[in-house]
């Protein structure tokens, strides 16, 4: 951040870092979000199947909403526009549940071209999954379930694999029966897939669990493995941190250099001329600010959804964006200013002076963002977005007001004798110009320790006679702020 004397302009300078910040916070925090959606979505679909049907039957049809389900969680986590369907009663077409030949588990665009149709069969053992699998249709003339993958439960795709590939082998197997089970040891799989993005694979013996959980109204899909911590892999947060990072960048930009922009167009308005220096100012502090701004929301984005996936712990499960970002921001100032300090090139008191006013600019950013955004609310915005950059600038406002919260902290620390974390000194010997205008004498003299002994006492009358005398000048010292972040007395 460039250096800038003006109270006001560095509020809002250090005030636009952070709404660059938040806002990849908030990025990251939706991204999560729509994950979770689509979990609860899959969740709910699986609730539908409650019903009065046995666990091993029921388990069938929880397979084929399972793999649409994870799949499409998978699929939001990667940014893909692909979508799984599962087949339904009552549906007219290819995925109609109960029409002969269907289609149980469908994968297409977002568009409706199909990728891949699936057939879904859980049965008891893999021998009866491989038959039903490989059954001929009414005509013989093909099988029944062709052009679409079998979609197998996992611990028994391997076997229904060998076992199909034997009878597809065997001269013994009636033809009609020999074309199925080549369909079925070829296009054997235990999950749905794009070609890049696949379903979670399940058990047999897990989709009774489920199956029993739901009749049991105790289904938890993260029981299951099914949660953002699984579906999210590092690349995704990558790819998530870098989009944020250009966000931040660019917000940090704009905000940074909206004062210099106004006074360009102010001098313009005045003179009639554009002042170049001016402009080149703008330009530099735009990529300065766009610079370290895309630092920042890379590394905001990055923890704000490893804290809202889990992948950090439950406490850390939905930390509020707008708080993370600022202590985001706060970290890398004080790492940034730490480097300047080893450098040589700030004191130790320089930089904890800029960490007050940093926390001070902060708490005004933060309030002004709640503001803004429950003003946002309350407007209706269609776009959450809105609402958001509403904030951002009061927030910006707010924060870059921090010259006055600055001195209601100093004055809290003359009063309570409060350090804020030894960043404020306390010194409570009086000046030595002091004791001078007192006409006492500072010269240092020796000390040396003597033996004490005890002395008896006794009680004497204290009440002595008074009399008025002529008053001196007295000058009544006072604590209050002597030099940059030290308190001591003063007069």
């Amino acid at each position: 951040m460039r250096k800038i004397q003006d109270p006001m302009e560095q509020g809002w300078a250090y005030a636009s870092q952070l709404a660059g910040t938040n806002a990849s916070t908030v990025i990251g925090a939706d991204y999560v979000g729509k994950i979770n959606e689509a979990i609860e979505s899959t969740a709910k679909s699986l609730n539908e199947l409650k019903s009065n049907l046995t666990d091993s039957s029921m388990g069938g049809f929880v397979a084929e909403r399972w793999h649409a389900g994870s799949y499409n969680v998978r699929a939001v986590a990667s940014g893909s526009k692909n979508i799984a369907i599962a087949g339904d009663s009552g549906t007219i077409g290819d995925l109609g549940r109960n029409n002969y030949g269907s289609v149980d588990v469908r994968v297409q665009t977002s568009e409706g071209t199909i990728i891949n149709d699936y057939g879904s069969k859980y049965m008891v053992n893999a021998k009866e999954t491989a038959k039903a699998q490989a059954a001929p249709s009414k005509n013989a003339n093909s099988p029944k379930y062709h052009n679409q993958m079998r979609l197998n439960p996992s611990d028994q795709n391997s076997d229904i694999i060998n076992y199909a590939s034997h009878r597809a082998a065997n001269e013994k197997t009636p033809e009609n029966w020999r074309e199925g089970y080549r369909e079925v040891a070829e296009n054997s799989t235990d999950r749905i897939s794009d070609g890049k993005i696949s379903s979670k694979p399940l058990s047999k013996k897990e989709s009774e669990e489920i199956a029993r959980k739901i009749k049991d109204d105790n289904l938890d899909l993260a029981e299951h493995g099914l949660n953002a911590d699984d579906a999210i892999k590092p690349e995704y947060i990558m790819k998530q941190a870098t989009k944020a990072g250009l966000t931040a960048a660019a917000i940090t930009a704009l905000i940074q250099t909206a004062p210099d922009i106004y006074r360009a167009i102010d001098y313009l308005i005045k003179t009639g001329n554009v002042d170049i220096n001016q402009l080149k100012k703008i330009g530099f502090d735009a990529i300065q600010g766009a610079a370290e701004g895309f630092l920042r929301g890379f590394v905001a984005c990055t923890i704000q959804i490893l804290c809202d996936s889990g992948k950090l712990g439950k406490a850390l499960i939905d930390v509020d964006p707008t708080c993370l970002g600022t202590i985001v921001s706060l970290t890398i100032q004080t790492i940034k200013n730490s480097v300047q300090v080893a450098c040589g090139k700030m004191t130790m008191r320089q930089m904890g002076a800029s960490l007050i006013d940093s926390v001070v600019i902060s708490a005004g950013y933060i309030v002004g963002a709640k503001i803004g955004g429950a003003v946002g609310a309350a407007l209706g915005f269609e776009m959450p977005v809105f609402g958001y950059l509403l904030g951002s600038l009061i927030g910006c406002a707010l924060g870059a007001t921090y010259d006055f919260g600055k001195k209601k902290l100093i004055s809290f620390c003359v009063e309570s004798g409060f350090t804020c974390f030894g960043l404020v000194e306390q010194d409570y010997k009086i000046p030595n110009e002091m004791l001078k205008e007192m006409g006492i004498d500072i010269s240092e003299i020796e000390r040396i320790n003597v033996d004490r002994s005890e002395l008896n006492t006794i009680s004497i009358d204290n009440s002595v006679n008074r009399s008025n005398v002529s008053t001196i000048e007295i000058k009544i010292l006072k604590r209050g702020l002597i030099r940059i972040n030290k308190i001591g007395y003063t007069n």
